[in-house]
């Protein structure tokens, strides 16, 4: 007998607990492997799925170690007392949403890899040189910058992910969408694998 969660929108959903059992107690490999790679699955989803712009004008700093402005929590700050406070606000939010908060997302609904080759017409032609599909590098194999040192891949999109841009500075556009779609070929065999 298959146990499930509460109907959402009338489908029936397996609970946690077994899809866990499933998929991480009935396999022999190794689980450390299946960790890593639900991890990177996950990551990649954000990435592709999610795009919230910070609200400027909503400031919301946590000060560090003062248990008074905190409620009576300590916030710990690697530098203790001289740590500056720790920068927050608020995701972007339509209006008009009946006194509901809705942040709104500025990436497709879809998995389609779209901050890799753009989320808009005009990135994308930056980023492709338009025969065979190739990116647009140097004659030496690396990305083009723009004139503040950024790689050519955050044009119009300064409010991605740090985490992105990092991997981008490290290895290129080239080489990350290479790493994204054998990470999502690996996913899918994976996930496939599981189902079967």
């Amino acid at each position: 007998m298959t146990s499930t969660a509460l109907p959402r929108r009338s489908v029936h959903q397996p609970l946690g607990k077994e899809v866990m059992t499933d998929i991480f107690l009935t396999s022999t490999a190794a689980l450390s492997a299946k960790s890593s790679l639900f991890i990177a699955w996950g990551q990649l989803l954000t990435y592709d799925l999610a795009l919230t712009v910070a609200n400027e004008t909503e400031s919301l700093d946590v000060p560090c170690n003062d248990a008074d402005q905190n409620g009576g929590i300590d916030v710990w700050c690697p530098l203790g007392a001289a740590s500056e406070d720790i920068p927050f606000s608020r995701s972007d939010a339509a209006e008009g949403t009946d006194g509901v908060r809705s942040p709104i997302n500025y990436a497709s609904s879809y998995i389609d890899l779209d901050f890799v080759y753009g989320r808009s017409a005009e990135a994308a032609e930056l980023l492709r040189t338009m025969e065979g599909g190739f990116m647009n590098v140097t004659d030496s194999g690396v990305p083009f910058q723009n004139e503040d040192g950024t790689w050519l891949v955050s044009v119009g999109e300064r409010q991605a992910a740090r985490q992105r841009e990092t991997l981008v500075r490290l290895c290129g556009p080239s080489v990350l969408s290479f790493l994204l779609m054998r990470l999502t070929r690996a996913c899918i065999a994976f996930l496939v694998f599981c189902v079967e």
